[in-house]
């Protein structure tokens, strides 16, 4: 791992609020997209350099917005780029091959880019600053949430919104969408984690409080109630919660977890798509509460990680029973966590970060953002800055081959969304299918069939009967810093210039 500051003035030195890397790149090009209160939206070309680094060139500077933007994501087609802004426009860009095609309204500045994007479509129908914005996996449908305590569900290439979510009683700071296609969740200020159905638009779950095991005095393990989310003294105007690649999982940022003196340790919670209702999992993150959460899109093979609770025997198991895992999946997934002053980086196989990254920047971290490849991690800070890391190749593990089963939606018609009926029950998979290489394009469901995931301590027997369980990091052996165990990795101050 390599981390690279750009001495570079990215908005003018003014707060970089959001970023993302486009996927799907026809050209082979990282293009990375910046948004900050300068109102302008910027396209740079990442390039990895042969030393591990990455360079960094300014290809367009998008000038449309008249107020701060907030939020940037690209389609997952990486056709289109969507942005957010504190006028409650939510505009939808879209690159064009030659400057014949560029908007006829495009200021002087934009004359001068080297590639030309432009409106393809204005959505209006929120009040207020739009604070997050996230596609469907099919690039036809994207969700946004805003300061008016709403979210609204948008139907791109009709440019209107088909579902206003309205059961909000504070700011919407984040939402993400299902990959499957069966949910989409929303984070508010209100500290209520909203999962609704996107079928018949009805939430199917309120997340507010529940009981989590924690530890007294003796190291007794208690339950005790506690609300799970800050409220709106939270410093921070997002709360980027995201589903896992695969849908099996949702990490949400700005938990929290009460003792009986009120004090509060920060957390990030996992929480299963089996059992929405209850996290499975808290990250303690001590005195720094987390803002962002993005997955790595890549899916890589499990590490040996040896068992600590059963004995090698004759018996034949799948792989994921014979390494230590926290899920019973056949792959590991990796994600970035990002707090007020570090990111950090956890796997579904251990419950403790494998690297974390701080004292990179001066003020409190914005977006996390990973390229299409898993290679490049850039992360953005009111600061003004943006700090880039990048892997050499499998050097977070090695790619997973295998393919999950999946009846992809590529052409998503509103009629899914307008339907009132609900979606049918998923049919669990058998083993032999369940990794295998299959894509149904025919289907006109964008769900995805697999074995439901069983969740269990980490190092637990995963035989049949098990209840879900939430494990928690409180415990001993875990409550020490030198458990954050993590690349050597240099952390260097950063070094702005002046001019």
């Amino acid at each position: 791992m390599k981390c690279t500051i750009p001495e570079i003035s990215w908005h003018n030195r003014d707060p970089v609020l959001a970023l993302d890397i486009q996927p799907n790149s026809q050209d082979g090009i990282y293009r990375l997209a910046t948004a900050g209160t300068d109102t302008h939206i910027v396209i740079w070309q990442l390039h990895l350099l042969d030393n591990g680094g990455v360079s960094v060139e300014a290809l367009s500077d998008l000038t449309r917005h008249t107020r701060a933007v907030n939020a940037v994501r690209f389609s997952p087609d990486g056709e289109f780029l969507a942005s957010a802004d504190d006028e409650s426009a939510v505009i939808l860009w879209k690159k064009q091959d030659s400057s014949s095609n560029a908007d006829i309204f495009v200021d002087d500045l934009e004359k001068e880019n080297k590639e030309y994007w432009t409106v393809a479509k204005m959505l209006r129908g929120h009040l207020e600053d739009v604070y997050d914005i996230c596609w469907s996996k099919c690039s036809q449908f994207l969700i946004t949430g805003s300061v008016d305590n709403t979210a609204i569900i948008w139907d791109v290439a009709k440019g209107r919104n088909i579902c206003l979510l309205s059961d909000h009683k504070g700011f919407v700071q984040g939402v993400a969408w299902d990959p499957l296609g069966q949910y989409v969740a929303t984070l508010c200020s209100d500290r209520y984690c909203r999962i609704y159905n996107i079928s018949t638009k009805k939430i199917v779950h309120r997340i507010h409080k529940t009981s989590l095991p924690t530890l007294d005095a003796e190291d007794n393990v208690t339950e005790k109630s506690t609300r799970l989310f800050y409220d709106d003294t939270l410093k921070s105007f997002c709360r980027r919660l995201s589903f896992s690649p695969d849908g099996e999982l949702l990490v949400t940022p700005s938990g929290i977890v009460e003792d009986d003196n009120g004090k509060i340790t920060n957390v990030a919670y996992v929480f299963s798509r089996h059992a929405l209702s209850k996290p499975v999992l808290y990250l303690p993150t001590k005195d720094k509460y987390t803002l962002a959460v993005r997955f790595c899109p890549i899916l890589f093979e499990l590490k040996p990680i040896p068992r600590e609770d059963e004995p090698l025997n004759d018996e034949p198991r799948e792989q994921w029973q014979e390494y230590s895992n926290l899920f019973n999946l056949p792959y590991r997934m990796i994600f970035a966590v990002a707090t007020q002053n570090a990111v950090l980086l956890y796997d579904t196989q251990q419950p403790v970060p494998f690297a974390k990254v701080s004292n990179i920047h001066y003020t409190r971290l914005s977006d996390v953002t990973w390229s299409p490849d898993g290679r490049i991690l850039v992360v953005s800070s009111t600061d003004g800055y943006c700090s880039l890391m990048s892997f050499s190749k499998d050097e977070l593990g090695i790619p997973y081959r295998e393919k999950i089963k999946e009846n992809i939606k590529e052409n998503v018609d509103s009629s899914a969304l307008n339907s009132e009926d609900p979606p049918p029950a998923s049919v669990p998979m058998t083993e032999s299918t369940t990794a295998a290489a299959t894509v149904d394009k025919e289907k006109s469901s964008c769900q995805v069939i697999k074995k439901p995931m069983t969740v269990r301590r980490a190092g637990e027997s995963s035989k049949p009967g098990k209840r879900v369980t939430l494990i928690t990091l409180s415990s001993k052996s875990l409550k020490n810093e030198e458990n954050l165990t993590s690349h050597n990795l240099e952390s260097a101050q950063p070094s702005h210039d002046t001019q």
